[in-house]
């Protein structure tokens, strides 16, 4: 996957990560702006075309039409990502509480990219159970058991 920024006309893994030449990160509206911008919407030679235009100083606008197909394809991508069911979430849960919080930890990153929802609740159980490891670990080192 290639894109181009919107800020700077460096070039970019995906179109919502961080741009490595200038820190950008689009959000809000600018990520459909961001999407118009990569190979899921233009070639290569478009894509080189924008990146030129953009190091040039042009301020690229795209129109309604261009935006609303932005939106619609974003609409689509984030609805794909259901996030963790009930049931995973409990197995989740109960691996955390009773061998360790690493799997959330490694499911959360193995699915940051391609199911981000379920990532963000995956890290919602690795997180508390981490700090109630690291409780009770300091707890019996200081004599609490």
């Amino acid at each position: 996957m290639r894109a181009v920024c919107g800020r700077c006309g460096g070039s970019k893994g995906d179109f919502a990560a961080v741009c490595p030449s200038c820190g950008h990160r689009p959000t809000g509206e600018g990520l459909a702006v961001a999407w118009l911008l990569s190979d899921h919407n233009l070639d290569r030679a478009g894509l080189d075309k924008v990146s030129a235009r953009i190091r040039a100083g042009e301020h690229i606008q795209p129109g309604r039409a261009q935006l609303d197909k932005a939106r619609r394809a974003l609409q689509s991508t984030l609805t794909t990502d259901p996030g963790l069911t009930s049931r995973e979430r409990v197995l989740l849960l109960a691996c955390c509480l009773l061998l360790t919080p690493l799997p959330a930890w490694i499911m959360a990153w193995w699915w940051r990219r391609v199911r981000p929802r379920a990532a963000v609740q995956s890290l919602a159980l690795a997180v508390p159970t981490t700090a109630l490891f690291t409780a009770l670990g300091l707890w019996g080192l200081l004599g609490g058991f």
